[in-house]
Protein backbone atom coordinates (compact mmCIF):
# COMPACT_ATOMS: atom_id res chain seq x y z
CA UNK A 1 0.00 0.00 0.00
CA UNK A 2 1.40 3.39 -1.04
CA UNK A 3 1.09 6.48 1.16
CA UNK A 4 1.07 9.90 -0.44
CA UNK A 5 -0.23 13.31 0.56
CA UNK A 6 0.55 16.73 -0.82
CA UNK A 7 -1.04 20.12 -1.34
CA UNK A 8 -2.30 20.68 -4.88
CA UNK A 9 -0.24 23.65 -6.20
CA UNK A 10 -2.03 26.77 -7.40
CA UNK A 11 -0.23 26.44 -10.74
CA UNK A 12 -1.58 22.89 -11.21
CA UNK A 13 -3.78 23.75 -14.21
CA UNK A 14 -1.06 25.53 -16.17
CA UNK A 15 1.56 22.89 -15.45
CA UNK A 16 -0.80 20.04 -16.25
CA UNK A 17 -2.03 21.54 -19.52
CA UNK A 18 1.55 21.80 -20.78
CA UNK A 19 2.16 18.12 -19.99
CA UNK A 20 -1.00 16.66 -21.50
CA UNK A 21 -1.41 18.45 -24.81
CA UNK A 22 -2.90 16.09 -27.42
CA UNK A 23 -3.51 13.29 -24.90
CA UNK A 24 -6.61 11.09 -24.95
CA UNK A 25 -8.50 9.44 -22.10
CA UNK A 26 -11.35 6.92 -22.24
CA UNK A 27 -13.73 7.28 -19.27
CA UNK A 28 -16.29 4.60 -18.46
CA UNK A 29 -19.28 5.57 -16.34
CA UNK A 30 -18.82 9.03 -17.83
CA UNK A 31 -22.44 10.02 -17.20
CA UNK A 32 -22.40 9.04 -13.52
CA UNK A 33 -22.15 11.08 -10.33
CA UNK A 34 -18.33 10.95 -10.28
CA UNK A 35 -17.86 10.42 -14.02
CA UNK A 36 -19.42 13.74 -15.05
CA UNK A 37 -17.02 15.63 -12.81
CA UNK A 38 -13.99 13.67 -14.01
CA UNK A 39 -14.88 14.27 -17.67
CA UNK A 40 -15.42 18.00 -17.14
CA UNK A 41 -12.15 18.35 -15.22
CA UNK A 42 -10.16 16.49 -17.88
CA UNK A 43 -11.58 18.72 -20.61
CA UNK A 44 -10.65 21.84 -18.64
CA UNK A 45 -7.11 20.47 -18.42
CA UNK A 46 -6.94 19.97 -22.17
CA UNK A 47 -7.53 16.24 -22.54
CA UNK A 48 -9.45 14.73 -25.42
CA UNK A 49 -12.08 12.62 -23.64
CA UNK A 50 -13.91 9.64 -25.12
CA UNK A 51 -16.97 9.02 -22.96
CA UNK A 52 -18.60 5.64 -22.40
CA UNK A 53 -22.04 5.69 -20.74
CA UNK A 54 -25.62 4.52 -21.23
CA UNK A 55 -24.41 1.47 -23.16
CA UNK A 56 -22.58 3.31 -25.91
CA UNK A 57 -19.34 5.04 -26.86
CA UNK A 58 -18.55 7.36 -29.75
CA UNK A 59 -15.20 6.90 -31.48
CA UNK A 60 -14.27 9.05 -34.47
CA UNK A 61 -17.92 10.11 -34.84
CA UNK A 62 -19.07 6.48 -34.99
CA UNK A 63 -21.29 5.17 -32.17
CA UNK A 64 -20.51 1.71 -30.83
CA UNK A 65 -22.19 -0.43 -28.21
CA UNK A 66 -20.40 -0.37 -24.86
CA UNK A 67 -22.25 -2.42 -22.25
CA UNK A 68 -20.54 -3.73 -19.13
CA UNK A 69 -22.99 -6.64 -19.19
CA UNK A 70 -21.52 -7.60 -22.59
CA UNK A 71 -17.73 -7.74 -22.15
CA UNK A 72 -17.19 -8.32 -25.86
CA UNK A 73 -18.38 -4.74 -26.51
CA UNK A 74 -15.35 -3.43 -24.59
CA UNK A 75 -13.24 -4.36 -27.61
CA UNK A 76 -14.61 -1.38 -29.56
CA UNK A 77 -12.02 0.88 -27.92
CA UNK A 78 -9.22 -1.07 -29.60
CA UNK A 79 -9.93 1.10 -32.65
CA UNK A 80 -8.66 4.17 -30.79
CA UNK A 81 -5.26 4.86 -32.33
CA UNK A 82 -3.71 6.66 -29.36
CA UNK A 83 -5.01 6.09 -25.84
CA UNK A 84 -3.04 7.58 -22.95
CA UNK A 85 -5.40 6.75 -20.09
CA UNK A 86 -8.32 4.46 -19.38
CA UNK A 87 -10.33 5.63 -16.36
CA UNK A 88 -12.73 2.89 -15.33
CA UNK A 89 -15.50 4.34 -13.17
CA UNK A 90 -18.40 2.25 -14.50
CA UNK A 91 -19.79 -0.61 -12.41
CA UNK A 92 -22.95 -2.38 -11.38
CA UNK A 93 -23.54 -1.30 -7.78
CA UNK A 94 -24.80 -4.13 -5.62
CA UNK A 95 -27.01 -2.56 -2.94
CA UNK A 96 -30.22 -4.41 -3.87
CA UNK A 97 -29.50 -8.01 -3.04
CA UNK A 98 -27.40 -8.84 -6.10
CA UNK A 99 -25.35 -12.03 -5.96
CA UNK A 100 -21.75 -12.43 -7.09
CA UNK A 101 -23.13 -14.14 -10.18
CA UNK A 102 -25.14 -11.00 -10.96
CA UNK A 103 -22.03 -8.84 -10.63
CA UNK A 104 -19.38 -11.07 -12.19
CA UNK A 105 -19.95 -10.06 -15.80
CA UNK A 106 -20.22 -6.24 -15.44
CA UNK A 107 -17.72 -5.82 -12.62
CA UNK A 108 -15.14 -8.55 -13.19
CA UNK A 109 -15.20 -9.81 -16.78
CA UNK A 110 -15.59 -6.38 -18.36
CA UNK A 111 -12.86 -4.96 -16.13
CA UNK A 112 -10.60 -7.80 -17.28
CA UNK A 113 -11.18 -6.88 -20.92
CA UNK A 114 -10.53 -3.20 -20.27
CA UNK A 115 -7.35 -3.90 -18.33
CA UNK A 116 -5.98 -6.04 -21.16
CA UNK A 117 -6.73 -3.31 -23.68
CA UNK A 118 -5.10 -0.64 -21.49
CA UNK A 119 -1.98 -2.81 -21.32
CA UNK A 120 -1.97 -3.37 -25.09
CA UNK A 121 -2.31 0.38 -25.69
CA UNK A 122 0.29 1.26 -23.05
CA UNK A 123 -2.38 3.40 -21.38
CA UNK A 124 -2.55 4.31 -17.71
CA UNK A 125 -5.36 2.33 -16.05
CA UNK A 126 -7.17 4.13 -13.22
CA UNK A 127 -9.75 2.02 -11.45
CA UNK A 128 -12.40 3.25 -9.03
CA UNK A 129 -12.70 0.46 -6.48
CA UNK A 130 -14.33 0.76 -3.04
CA UNK A 131 -13.18 0.86 0.59
CA UNK A 132 -15.87 -1.72 1.30
CA UNK A 133 -13.31 -4.40 0.28
CA UNK A 134 -12.20 -4.09 3.93
CA UNK A 135 -15.65 -5.06 5.17
CA UNK A 136 -19.02 -3.35 5.40
CA UNK A 137 -18.90 -3.24 9.20
CA UNK A 138 -15.27 -2.24 9.71
CA UNK A 139 -15.22 0.86 11.91
CA UNK A 140 -11.68 2.02 11.10
CA UNK A 141 -10.09 1.28 7.74
CA UNK A 142 -6.36 1.86 7.34
CA UNK A 143 -3.46 0.48 5.33
CA UNK A 144 -3.04 -2.14 8.09
CA UNK A 145 -6.64 -3.37 7.88
CA UNK A 146 -7.15 -6.92 6.55
CA UNK A 147 -9.20 -7.38 3.42
CA UNK A 148 -12.68 -8.64 4.21
CA UNK A 149 -15.00 -8.52 1.18
CA UNK A 150 -18.15 -9.54 3.05
CA UNK A 151 -20.67 -8.56 0.37
CA UNK A 152 -20.97 -9.68 -3.27
CA UNK A 153 -20.27 -6.12 -4.43
CA UNK A 154 -17.06 -5.94 -2.38
CA UNK A 155 -16.04 -9.36 -3.64
CA UNK A 156 -16.51 -8.24 -7.25
CA UNK A 157 -14.46 -5.09 -6.67
CA UNK A 158 -11.58 -6.98 -5.08
CA UNK A 159 -11.49 -9.61 -7.80
CA UNK A 160 -11.40 -6.84 -10.41
CA UNK A 161 -8.42 -5.31 -8.59
CA UNK A 162 -6.58 -8.63 -8.66
CA UNK A 163 -7.11 -8.94 -12.39
CA UNK A 164 -5.82 -5.42 -13.04
CA UNK A 165 -2.67 -6.16 -11.07
CA UNK A 166 -2.08 -9.28 -13.16
CA UNK A 167 -2.84 -7.82 -16.58
CA UNK A 168 -1.74 -4.17 -16.39
CA UNK A 169 1.75 -2.85 -15.69
CA UNK A 170 0.69 0.78 -15.29
CA UNK A 171 -2.27 1.23 -12.98
CA UNK A 172 -3.66 3.15 -10.02
CA UNK A 173 -6.42 1.57 -7.92
CA UNK A 174 -8.45 3.91 -5.72
CA UNK A 175 -10.47 2.33 -2.90
CA UNK A 176 -13.01 5.12 -2.51
CA UNK A 177 -15.17 5.85 0.52
CA UNK A 178 -18.73 7.18 0.19
CA UNK A 179 -18.98 10.20 -2.11
CA UNK A 180 -21.32 13.09 -1.39
CA UNK A 181 -22.60 16.16 -3.18
CA UNK A 182 -25.62 17.68 -4.87
CA UNK A 183 -27.80 14.98 -6.49
CA UNK A 184 -25.56 12.27 -5.08
CA UNK A 185 -26.67 8.62 -4.95
CA UNK A 186 -29.41 8.07 -2.39
CA UNK A 187 -27.86 5.02 -0.72
CA UNK A 188 -25.71 7.53 1.26
CA UNK A 189 -27.68 9.19 4.04
CA UNK A 190 -25.84 12.49 3.60
CA UNK A 191 -26.89 12.69 -0.04
CA UNK A 192 -30.49 11.97 0.91
CA UNK A 193 -30.32 14.75 3.50
CA UNK A 194 -28.86 17.31 1.07
CA UNK A 195 -31.22 16.43 -1.76
CA UNK A 196 -34.16 16.62 0.62
CA UNK A 197 -33.04 19.91 2.16
CA UNK A 198 -32.71 21.47 -1.30
CA UNK A 199 -36.42 20.71 -1.65
CA UNK A 200 -37.33 21.99 1.82
CA UNK A 201 -37.40 18.61 3.60
CA UNK A 202 -35.87 18.50 7.09
CA UNK A 203 -33.34 15.65 7.47
CA UNK A 204 -33.92 12.87 10.00
CA UNK A 205 -31.33 11.35 12.33
CA UNK A 206 -31.91 7.74 13.29
CA UNK A 207 -30.53 7.18 16.78
CA UNK A 208 -28.26 9.69 18.50
CA UNK A 209 -26.22 10.53 15.41
CA UNK A 210 -22.94 10.11 17.31
CA UNK A 211 -21.41 7.76 14.74
CA UNK A 212 -18.60 9.38 12.77
CA UNK A 213 -17.96 9.45 9.03
CA UNK A 214 -15.41 11.05 6.73
CA UNK A 215 -17.16 11.00 3.39
CA UNK A 216 -15.42 12.55 0.38
CA UNK A 217 -16.87 15.43 -1.63
CA UNK A 218 -17.35 14.31 -5.24
CA UNK A 219 -15.35 17.21 -6.72
CA UNK A 220 -12.39 16.33 -4.51
CA UNK A 221 -12.77 12.71 -5.62
CA UNK A 222 -12.61 13.84 -9.26
CA UNK A 223 -9.33 15.64 -8.57
CA UNK A 224 -7.90 12.50 -6.99
CA UNK A 225 -9.02 10.31 -9.90
CA UNK A 226 -7.17 12.42 -12.48
CA UNK A 227 -4.17 13.38 -10.35
CA UNK A 228 -2.17 10.15 -11.05
CA UNK A 229 -2.21 11.12 -14.74
CA UNK A 230 -0.14 14.20 -13.92
CA UNK A 231 1.98 12.82 -11.09
CA UNK A 232 2.46 9.30 -12.50
CA UNK A 233 1.51 7.72 -9.19
CA UNK A 234 0.97 3.97 -9.22
CA UNK A 235 -0.28 1.31 -6.83
CA UNK A 236 -3.31 0.89 -4.59
CA UNK A 237 -4.63 3.66 -2.37
CA UNK A 238 -7.36 4.12 0.23
CA UNK A 239 -9.29 7.35 -0.31
CA UNK A 240 -11.35 9.10 2.36
CA UNK A 241 -12.28 12.65 3.29
CA UNK A 242 -10.22 14.88 5.59
CA UNK A 243 -12.90 15.89 8.11
CA UNK A 244 -14.29 13.37 10.56
CA UNK A 245 -17.78 14.45 11.59
CA UNK A 246 -20.63 12.81 13.43
CA UNK A 247 -23.87 12.21 11.59
CA UNK A 248 -25.46 14.78 13.89
CA UNK A 249 -22.81 17.40 13.02
CA UNK A 250 -23.26 16.82 9.30
CA UNK A 251 -27.04 17.04 9.32
CA UNK A 252 -26.98 20.00 11.69
CA UNK A 253 -24.80 21.87 9.19
CA UNK A 254 -27.12 20.82 6.35
CA UNK A 255 -29.96 22.50 8.24
CA UNK A 256 -27.90 25.61 9.01
CA UNK A 257 -27.09 26.12 5.34
CA UNK A 258 -30.26 25.02 3.55
CA UNK A 259 -32.96 25.30 6.23
CA UNK A 260 -31.98 28.14 8.61
CA UNK A 261 -33.74 27.98 11.96
CA UNK A 262 -34.53 24.27 11.67
CA UNK A 263 -32.84 21.31 13.32
CA UNK A 264 -32.65 17.65 12.26
CA UNK A 265 -35.50 15.43 13.40
CA UNK A 266 -34.67 12.51 15.68
CA UNK A 267 -36.10 9.00 15.52
CA UNK A 268 -35.23 6.32 18.07
CA UNK A 269 -33.24 3.65 16.32
CA UNK A 270 -30.39 1.21 16.76
CA UNK A 271 -27.13 3.12 16.95
CA UNK A 272 -24.94 3.24 13.86
CA UNK A 273 -21.23 2.41 14.04
CA UNK A 274 -18.30 4.64 13.17
CA UNK A 275 -16.99 4.22 9.63
CA UNK A 276 -13.68 6.05 9.31
CA UNK A 277 -11.27 5.80 6.39
CA UNK A 278 -7.61 6.65 6.99
CA UNK A 279 -6.77 7.94 3.53
CA UNK A 280 -3.42 7.10 1.99
CA UNK A 281 -3.98 9.40 -1.00
CA UNK A 282 -5.12 12.86 -0.06
CA UNK A 283 -5.09 16.21 -1.79
CA UNK A 284 -5.13 18.75 0.99
CA UNK A 285 -6.01 22.44 1.19
CA UNK A 286 -9.67 21.93 0.27
CA UNK A 287 -12.83 23.64 1.53
CA UNK A 288 -14.34 22.50 4.80
CA UNK A 289 -17.58 20.54 4.86
CA UNK A 290 -19.51 23.68 5.84
CA UNK A 291 -17.84 25.82 3.15
CA UNK A 292 -18.66 23.18 0.54
CA UNK A 293 -22.33 23.16 1.57
CA UNK A 294 -22.37 26.93 1.11
CA UNK A 295 -20.94 26.52 -2.39
CA UNK A 296 -23.58 23.90 -3.24
CA UNK A 297 -26.33 26.22 -2.03
CA UNK A 298 -24.99 29.16 -4.04
CA UNK A 299 -24.68 27.03 -7.17
CA UNK A 300 -28.14 25.54 -6.72
CA UNK A 301 -29.89 28.89 -6.41
CA UNK A 302 -27.81 30.39 -9.21
CA UNK A 303 -28.99 27.62 -11.55
CA UNK A 304 -32.60 28.13 -10.46
CA UNK A 305 -32.50 31.85 -11.18
CA UNK A 306 -30.39 31.72 -14.34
Amino acid sequence: MRVWAEILPQSFDQQAIKKIKNKTAVVTGAGGFLGRRVVNRLKVLGWTVIEAFNGKIEIDEVTHGFDLNKPQTMKSIRSIVAMDALIHLGAKVGWNGETIQDLATPNIESTSELSKIAHEKNAKMIFASAAVVYGSKTTLISSDSPLNPDTPYAESRLEAERIIKKTSSNYCILRLCGLWGERGPAHLMLNRAINGALNGVTPTIYGSGKARRNYLYVMDAAEIVIDPLNEQKQGTYIVGGVERLTIFEMLQKVCQVFLPGEAPKHVEHEEAMDQIIESTYTILNKKTFYETLISIKEGFFFKRTA
